[in-house]
């Protein structure tokens, strides 16, 4: 049975767990963590959230490194911030 907490970061939970769901892995624990750091990010924050989790699932061969069986999932079918995330 698949489980989902927000902790409060209202839809996240949802969003992740859409993605596992269509990339079929199972037996999994996403953990993300963001902190404000001082820009609202407001709906876009769900695109972020889902791309770092998207990221790490291809880098470890449990999805196809095209993103075919995620699209989707993070509510837009581009993904033009593939790859480690600026800081």
């Amino acid at each position: 049975m698949a489980n989902r907490d927000d902790d409060g970061e209202g839809g996240a939970g949802d969003k992740l767990l859409y993605l596992l769901e269509r990339a079929g892995v199972t037996n999994l624990v996403v953990i993300v963590t963001r902190w404000y750091g001082g820009i609202m990010l407001g709906p876009d924050r769900f695109k972020h959230i889902v791309n770092v989790a998207q990221t790490l699932l291809q880098e470890h061969a449990l999805i196809n490194t095209t993103g075919s069986s995620a699209e989707g999932a993070s509510g837009s079918s581009s993904n033009s911030s593939r790859g480690k995330p600026k800081r």
